[in-house]
């Protein structure tokens, strides 16, 4: 038996909250819309966002890079985005060169 807080324990749960063995990804883009949103992302594949008026998410076997391209044509349909990141521990925050692009994008 592991005992809270022990590092066994921490590993177990940080492995429990990532995405499956599938291969997924998934992404948050921190936006006060909420819906579903189709956009296409990288490579053009379409992607549906779950939006909940705190963040949108959405996972896939697209890699763990962020990309301007698809967080650009989110905010084009959701309006301003504060921050963008994965589950494979990619982060754009509020300032970054490349969520400034992002956002020229948005509605």
């Amino acid at each position: 038996m592991w005992a809270a807080g022990s590092p066994a324990l921490n590993q177990c749960n940080q492995a429990a909250g990532r995405p499956s063995n599938r291969g997924e990804t998934v992404w948050y883009a921190a936006s006060h819309y909420r819906g579903k949103v189709q956009t296409q992302i990288s490579g053009g594949a379409w992607v549906t966002w779950d939006c909940n008026g705190h963040e949108c998410s959405m996972s896939g076997p697209w890699g763990n890079d962020l990309s301007v391209e698809s967080c650009r044509n989110l905010a084009a349909k959701v309006g301003r985005i504060s921050a963008y990141s994965n589950s494979a521990g990619a982060e754009w925050r509020s300032g970054s060169r490349e969520l400034t692009s992002c956002n020229a994008a948005a509605r």
